[in-house]
C-alpha cells in the first residue's frame, strides 16, 4: 500500500508564516551575511531622527571627513566658540604725530583700529612730544556702554563711584591697556596682558605687544624703519 503525501493547506501556511513574522519581526536577512554594511543601506533612510542623541561620537569620525563644505551656514558662531584674533596678523607699524606737548600730540594722532567685538572697541595711536623729543606707543580700550570693567596699565575694576567702572565718557588717557616710549635715537619694546568685561557679555582677554622708535639707531633701524613709528601686535581671546 502506497503511503500519500498530503500537501499543507493554504490556511496552514498563512499560520506559518504569520508565526514566523511574529517571532522575527519584518526584517529580511542578508543573503550570505550577517553584518550590515553602508551599502546595504538605502540612499537617504538614516536620518537625523533616527540617530540617537550622542550616538555619534569622535572615535566613530573618520579622520578628515567632516570637512569646512559639510558644516551648515552659521553652524559655529561666537556662541558656539570662541574668537581668536591676531591684531593685524603680525604687526602694524604707525608712523608717530607730532605734538608741542604729550596731550596735544596724543588729541591730535588718529586712530588706529586694532579690534571690536560687542560694546568693545580696541585701537592705538602714536604720536611725538617734540618738546621732550620721545615717541609714544599707546593702546586704548574703548566702550559704548557704561559700566564696563578693565584691567590694564589702568584699572577700572567698578566699584561705588561711577569712575570706578569704563564707561562712555572714560578720558583717553586713563583707559590705556598698553604702553611704550622711546627718547632720542632709541627705541623700546614691551609687553602687556588685561582684561576687559562689557555689559552685553562681551569678555576679552588680550596679550599687546608695543614697540615705539624715536630718531634714527645707530645700529640701524631694523624692521622699524626710518622715522618716528610705533609697532602693534598681539592677541585677542574672547
Amino acid at each position: 500500500m502506497k503511503s500519500q503525501t498530503r500537501r499543507p493547506s493554504a490556511s496552514l501556511v498563512i499560520s506559518f508564516i504569520a508565526l514566523a513574522v511574529a517571532i522575527t519581526g519584518t526584517a529580511t536577512a542578508l543573503p550570505g551575511k550577517n553584518t550590515v554594511d553602508s551599502g546595504d543601506i538605502k540612499k537617504k533612510a538614516v536620518t537625523t531622527k533616527k540617530i540617537r542623541k550622542g550616538a555619534v561620537t569622535e572615535p566613530k569620525i573618520a579622520k578628515n571627513a567632516v570637512t569646512t563644505g559639510k558644516i551648515a551656514g552659521n553652524a559655529v558662531n561666537d556662541r558656539k566658540i570662541s574668537d581668536y584674533e591676531l591684531v593685524g596678523g603680525s604687526y602694524v607699524l604707525v608712523n608717530a604725530t607730532n605734538g608741542a606737548t604729550a596731550a596735544a600730540a596724543r588729541t591730535a594722532a588718529p586712530e588706529t583700529e586694532l579690534f571690536s567685538k560687542g560694546q568693545a572697541r580696541i585701537y592705538a595711536k602714536c604720536f611725538r612730544d617734540t618738546g621732550t623729543d620721545t615717541t609714544f606707543a599707546e593702546v586704548y580700550a574703548q566702550t559704548s556702554a557704561n559700566g564696563a570693567v578693565m584691567e590694564g596699565e589702568d584699572d577700572h575694576p567698578g566699584g561705588n563711584a561711577a569712575a570706578n567702572f569704563l564707561n562712555t565718557n572714560t578720558l583717553e588717557v586713563d583707559r590705556v591697556l598698553a604702553q611704550e616710549t622711546a627718547t632720542g635715537n632709541d627705541a623700546g619694546y614691551n609687553e602687556a596682558e588685561w582684561a576687559l568685561a562689557f555689559p552685553d557679555g562681551t569678555g576679552l582677554t588680550g596679550q599687546d605687544v608695543v614697540g615705539a622708535k624715536n630718531g634714527n639707531l645707530a645700529g640701524g633701524n631694523g624692521l622699524y624703519g626710518s622715522g618716528n613709528v610705533c609697532l602693534f601686535q598681539g592677541s585677542i581671546l574672547g
